[in-house]
């Protein structure tokens, strides 16, 4: 499977692993952004992908941005058509200002294959599980 990567800027960077194995492709900075607590921003990448057939790419948290600064990502979710610009939305939940500079790590992309199931009204809903309606905390705590 190949993702084809084009730069839109000349100094942009292509995404990439850290280690053979990782799942995530790390995404880079363009900018220096001043980040403060609760605020978020925007980041452009410099540059637009082509998804292999049947994928959709998701634009995931850094944990360890996460951990240290409370970096998290918001939404982010790229469609196999979309062919332009990609950006990183970053949402500062810490405590602290956080500088990011330009080829900074900033978030990871994951290429997964995607199913897409037609959309049928029905009156009841079965559980192949047992489990039926209990949803949040029914499984106890921690």
């Amino acid at each position: 499977m190949t993702l084809k990567v084009k730069k839109l800027k000349p100094w942009s960077v292509l995404p990439k692993r850290n280690k053979d194995r990782d799942a995530g492709l790390d995404l880079y900075s363009q900018e220096r952004v001043t980040l403060e607590p609760g605020k978020r921003y925007t980041f452009s990448l410099g540059i637009a992908i082509q998804l292999p057939p049947d994928t959709v790419g998701l634009v995931q948290s850094r944990s360890g941005l996460s951990n240290n600064h409370g970096l998290t990502t918001i939404g982010n979710v790229i469609d196999e058509g979309y062919t332009g610009e990609i950006h990183v939305i970053l949402q500062n939940n810490g405590q602290e200002v956080v500088e990011i500079n330009p080829s900074d790590r900033i978030a990871q992309l994951l290429v997964l294959p995607i199913h897409l199931p037609c959309v049928e009204e029905v009156e009841l809903i079965e559980s192949s599980s047992g489990r039926g309606e209990a949803g949040l905390g029914s499984s106890g705590t921690f």
